[in-house]
């Protein structure tokens, strides 16, 4: 018998260990495939940054260009001021640069070897045109050689196809980690170019305008190939914004003001400059109104690359959790996996072991061996069970009634409460007003009805607005909550109309409690907006009669025309019928 124990139990642990390789194996691929789709789309975040910074750099290395063109046609040597444009522009192209830098040399990115070795060809080159630049700078405006600024115009033109493996292998690297973005992707590439190739055209002007004279041929020839780039580049951006997800408001406003001002802007400076003495206009003029139309152009860029994070970012998520998720399937399989082998091992293979003991003793003459009463243990514990449940359901119902007796008083007191004021509504008022008249007869207490309403309420409503209306019924409200109380009913009765059926041993009580309610009101200064106003009451008083008989509609109606006669005498004052004189 212990080798028979001792080989059910090698098996069962035979049979956990297969299928848990059985598991394992089948996890195994879907987890390497969602490791390396994770790892591909955290990669697309990295290179949608070094992406970003790509462009960001080009296209302040670009727009160096305009403050660089404006020294190179101004007497920048006698006028230092002039070149501050272009410290600032060369500083802010030095920090972009910087930090493309800082991203293609981090432990984040160890193969950009290609995007190191274009950040270093940008730098390189960009220090020899500036250079160039300087030169001409320094000397006198006159002794400045056509050819010589052409040809530093051109340096730093030529400055920008560099950035293109950075580009290129940057923005692969996006749509590898999640071709979603692809459009994006491109938009925003086809947007950098946009806005190289509006520089570009501008700087075409820089050469005539500093030697104010006519445009040349080449020039004339360079500025139509510029133009025939971006119409190029307009058909192609709007295609994919027309068919695309991608916002085309922002691109409106591109269209307005570059592709309308800026190229019309130019038209005319282009016509300027076909006379024989050039363009009456230096190149710090013309980027001075040229550059500005140009910034919509990089607001959609900055806008598509937005939607671009976005989505590679959302898709690295769910990658993440798809990754996550499967990690955490595949242990809690392995994990049931093994608490099934224990549990099976326990309730079948155990007893059955047991039996078997049991009956080879029998077998063997041991008739004393005790055979255990377990026959019935499940059914007892089911029995047990099942009385739980039942305990566990009655305390659920009781738990599910007071909760539903609570909702309903919340729901009654809702329903009987005005939003505003939370005060008693009319229907509440009238359903407890009326209950408590049937009972007052034989007792000595006296109940009076007392009627007010704000005075002049709609001109309030004119002239300062409904929100003042809405402040002056909140205070009213709020002062009749401190001067009434249980078991006072106060109600507002609609509109600016209020009513409070009170029981008091003496009748003036009332007329009391009214005349502090109205000069507490009137002594109250409320401000909306910084706008001051008070409110005052009117006030009608009924005295109910002991008898019993009398309907609250009948009380309310002479309450009602002695609150009419309280505003035919002038407003802010009490008639009431408990004495014939008028309290103000």
């Amino acid at each position: 018998m212990p080798s028979t124990r001792i080989l059910l139990a090698k098996r069962l642990k035979l049979t956990t260990a297969a299928l848990c390789v059985l598991v394992l194996s089948l996890a195994t691929p879907l987890l390497l495939h969602q490791s390396r789709a994770y790892s591909l789309a955290e990669n697309g975040v990295r290179s949608l940054d070094r992406f970003r910074a790509t462009l960001l750099a080009m296209e302040s290395v670009s727009a160096e260009r305009g403050p660089a063109n404006g020294a190179l046609g101004a007497d920048a040597l006698n006028a230092p001021s002039l070149r501050l444009p272009l410290i600032n522009a060369r500083a802010e192209s030095d920090r972009r640069l910087a930090v493309l830098r800082s991203l293609v040399t981090s432990q984040a990115c160890p193969g950009c070897t290609v995007e190191r070795a274009s950040v270093d060809a940008v730098q390189t080159q960009l220090a020899a045109a500036r250079k160039q630049v300087d030169g001409l700078i320094a000397q006198p405006l006159e002794q400045r050689e056509h050819d010589a600024v052409l040809s530093a115009v051109n340096e730093m033109i030529a400055v920008i196809p560099s950035f293109g493996p950075l580009a290129n292998a940057s923005s692969a690297g996006v749509v590898r980690g999640d071709p979603n973005a692809l459009n994006c992707v491109l938009v925003a590439r086809l947007t950098a170019q946009l806005r190289e190739q509006a520089g570009l055209l501008g700087s075409t002007f820089t050469a005539a305008l500093t030697a104010h004279r006519r445009l040349s041929e080449t020039e004339l020839f360079a500025q139509e190939r510029a133009k025939g780039r971006i119409e190029e580049l307009r058909s192609l951006i709007a295609a994919r914004v027309e068919h695309t997800p991608v916002g085309s408001a922002i691109y409106q406003r591109l269209a307005s003001v570059y592709y309308d001002n800026g190229m019309s802007y130019m038209a005319r400076v282009r016509a300027m400059a076909l006379h024989p003495e050039g363009a009456n206009l230096t190149a710090a003029e013309l980027a001075a109104e040229y550059v500005p139309t140009m910034q919509p152009i990089v607001q959609f860029r900055d806008y598509v690359l937005d939607l671009a994070e976005t989505e590679v970012k959302g898709h690295r998520n769910d990658a993440l959790m798809l990754l996550v998720a499967s990690g955490i399937g595949t242990a809690v399989v392995l994990y049931l996996l093994l608490i099934a082998s224990v549990y099976f091992r326990r309730r079948f293979v155990q007893p059955f072991i047991q039996a078997a003991d049991i009956i080879m003793a029998i077998a063997d003459g041991k008739l004393e061996t005790p055979v255990p009463h377990g026959e019935h243990r499940l059914e007892i514990r089911s029995l047990f069970h099942a009385i739980l449940v039942l305990k566990e359901n009655s305390i659920e119902k009781m738990r599910l009634e007071h909760e539903r007796n609570i909702l309903l008083r919340e729901l009654e007191t809702v329903a009987d409460t005005d939003f505003l004021t939370r005060l008693l509504n009319r229907r509440a008022f009238e359903r407890k007003a009326t209950a408590t008249l049937s009972r007052r007869a034989g007792t000595q207490a006296k109940q009076v009805l007392i009627m007010f309403d704000a005075d002049r309420f709609k001109q309030i409503n004119d002239t300062l607005g409904h929100a003042a209306g809405d402040l002056a019924l909140q205070t009213i409200g709020r002062l009749c909550s401190e001067i009434w109380h249980q078991p006072d009913i106060v109600a507002r009765l609609g509109g600016e109309e209020f009513a409070v059926l009170t029981r008091v041993d003496d009748a003036f009580e009332a007329v009391a409690a009214a005349n502090e309610l109205r000069r507490r009101l009137a002594s109250t200064a409320l401000e909306l907006d910084g706008v001051r106003f008070t409110v005052t009451l009117s006030f009608g008083i009924s005295l109910a009669t002991q008898t019993g008989r009398e309907t609250l509609d009948a009380l309310l109606l002479r309450a009602d025309k002695l609150l009419y006669s309280a505003k035919l005498g002038g407003r802010n004052c009490i008639v009431s019928d408990i004495e014939s004189s008028t309290s103000h």
